[in-house]
């Protein structure tokens, strides 16, 4: 399958679930250790905007926006996929 063509401003909803409604995060640790690695990748890529998140124990979903279709190079796109 073809990589989906990138459109500059579009919104994005990324999002990961545990397999098998396992929790991902299971202490207070977990959920601020999270956001720790979400902050640092938001000053990592500052061309793509965060306009929203949610965290919950076996899944989260970010609302990003990368300003360019170049904005979200494959660096920036391994920053983010590292929170997987």
């Amino acid at each position: 399958m073809s990589r989906r063509r990138r459109i500059d401003g579009l919104v994005c909803h990324v999002y990961n679930r545990a397999a098998a409604k396992l929790p991902l995060f299971k202490a207070a640790d977990d959920y601020r250790s999270f956001l720790h690695l979400l902050l640092r990748t938001k000053q990592e890529c500052p061309t793509v905007k965060l306009h929203g998140y949610c965290i919950m124990p076996n899944h989260w979903h970010l609302i990003i926006c990368p300003e360019t279709t170049a904005a979200m190079s494959q660096e920036e796109f391994r920053a983010y996929s590292f929170l997987s």
